[in-house]
């Protein structure tokens, strides 16, 4: 076995180990504080747990690499989702996709709103008749997005 996998298997429990510790942490600060549990979840829990994200996607891109930084953003997404489907397979409590809050549902808008604008920027960079333009406005739209949410 290579070095690279024995140390991408190392980092990857490390990386289980540490979310299931940010689940807890984060848990015990939204009661603590009062501040909400979608709220914590929404702004402390996805920063942390974006941190390995950000850090690959940006290595990827200044190694030259953007198709690896856009599969592990979109990637992430999409892993995302499926853990909620198959955890409302598991958790009999309730169903997980119809239990989420308000403020939930406008977040989950917000970010395919985002991912389409993504989407969008991509096709029009792959068109030949658009490429070499500055589109730096489009990042502004994905800011003002996110901010939004």
């Amino acid at each position: 076995m290579s070095l690279a996998i024995i140390l991408f298997i190392i980092a990857s429990v490390t990386t289980v180990i540490a979310a299931i510790q940010l689940a807890k942490y984060g848990n015990g600060i939204a009661e603590s504080t009062g501040l909400g549990h979608s709220l914590v979840g929404l702004v402390l829990l996805s920063a942390a747990t974006s941190l390995p994200e950000l850090f690959s996607s940006s290595s990827a891109s200044f190694i030259g690499n953007v198709d690896l930084s856009f599969g592990n953003v979109f990637g992430s997404n999409m892993t995302n989702i499926f853990i909620l489907v198959i955890l409302d397979f598991f958790v009999k409590k309730s169903p997980i996709l119809f239990g989420a809050s308000q403020k939930n549902v406008m977040t989950g808008g917000i970010v395919i709103l985002i991912t389409c604008v993504t989407l969008l920027m991509i096709f029009i960079g792959l068109h030949p008749d658009l490429q070499g333009y500055d589109h730096w406005y489009f990042s502004l739209v994905l800011l003002l997005f996110y901010l939004e949410g």
